[in-house]
């Protein structure tokens, strides 16, 4: 089920096959609002001496905190009954 989801967002993020000049604009929008692109420039900036931007790391922060708070309101250990 993940791979349901990660492949085509990993495809329209640009992290397999660059997008090239012209993109689609949904596929911008897309790449722009997941994660997946902005932890991969924050990672070549870490490893590959690329340059660094503070905006990569807060997007990934902001998604993770989200989900933090998604999984505080609705996950329980044990399974709810009626």
């Amino acid at each position: 089920m993940v791979n349901a989801v990660i492949l085509p967002l990993l495809f329209v993020s640009g992290i397999f096959i660059p997008l090239g000049n012209n993109p689609p604009g949904w596929m911008l929008w897309v790449g722009r609002i997941f994660p997946l692109r902005h932890f991969l420039a924050a990672m070549q900036a870490g490893f590959l001496s690329s340059a660094f931007n503070w905006t990569d790391v807060l997007v990934v922060a902001a998604w993770g905190l989200g989900g933090l708070l998604v999984a505080i309101r609705f996950f329980r250990w044990e399974p709810r009954t009626g």
